[in-house]
């Protein structure tokens, strides 16, 4: 039997079986609660499969993103490439018009050379031999 001073403090009869359903309740919540705490955080395959997902959404955001970088790569070095090819041929042609102008001075001198008398006239079997 329950001790009367227990009862009194409970409330009476009322009281104690409110303690045993609150106690049921608690007991009931517990279990409950435990047991989807299993099955919705606890569970191993559970949480597998949620890392198999975000790990294949990771690595799919990784292979994007390595992708849109070679392709900026790309252009990057197309844009050099285009860069450097005006760059060549406009030093080409300041190259050619830099040997006109040679060609033209050497060949004002020679005629120069020739009014004044002090003319030099080289063959190419000269030139030859002066590379020897």
């Amino acid at each position: 039997m329950i001790p009367a001073f227990i009862l009194a403090l409970m409330g009476g009869v009322p009281g104690v079986i409110r303690a045993g359903l609150a106690s049921v309740a608690t007991a009931a919540v517990l279990v409950t609660g435990g047991h989807y705490y299993n099955d919705w955080i606890h569970d191993p395959a559970v949480r597998k499969a949620a890392l198999d997902g975000y790990v294949a959404k990771v690595e799919l955001d990784a292979e994007k993103a390595k992708a849109q970088e070679s392709e900026r790569q790309k252009r990057a070095g197309d844009d050099a490439l285009e860069d450097l090819a005006a760059k060549l041929k406009n030093s080409e042609a300041d190259a050619a018009a830099a040997n006109d102008k040679l060609e033209q001075e050497i060949a004002l001198h020679e005629k120069q050379s020739g009014i004044d008398g002090r003319s030099c006239t080289l063959t190419g079997a000269d030139i030859e031999w002066l590379r020897k």
